[in-house]
């Protein structure tokens, strides 16, 4: 297997970002909404919450995501954010949330979250980006 430089990884996963938004491609983190949209048992189930302050940015919260996440073997510790978008997805109370398309070293994530309380911290949940990244419509 060849080593591959993670740094180089992460320019390359942002240089294909650009061109796609450049070229009209198909966004993911709209095509993720329209999907879950359909569907309003999509946030059931086991998720994470982080628990950081309210006034946590983005990047902490991906951050704090992947470290409690991904396998040890296999643990996120490189991403960039590609793109971050407020969002609403109908049909869930309450329906703002925040979108977060990361590149990894592991490919591409989307990661939905919100706020919800003090006490509680930040709901999340991830989506693997490469399953959007086509139209679905």
């Amino acid at each position: 297997m060849v080593p591959v430089n993670k740094s180089l990884l992460i320019a390359f996963l942002s240089l294909v970002t650009i061109c796609r938004f450049s070229f009209g491609a198909p966004d993911p983190i709209s095509n993720l909404v329209d999907e879950v949209s359909k569907n309003h048992t999509w946030s059931n189930g086991a998720y994470p919450i982080i628990h950081l302050p309210q006034t946590a940015k983005p990047e902490e919260i991906v951050a704090a995501y992947f470290a409690k996440t991904t396998d040890p073997k296999g643990k996120i510790r490189v991403f960039e954010i590609l793109q971050t978008k407020e969002i609403k997805i109908p049909g869930s109370l309450p329906d703002n949330y925040t979108a977060v398309w990361c590149g990894t070293e592991y490919g591409g994530r989307i990661i939905l979250m919100k706020f919800l309380s003090p006490e509680a911290g930040w709901w999340t949940m991830s989506f693997f980006a490469r399953y959007y990244m086509q139209d679905r419509k």
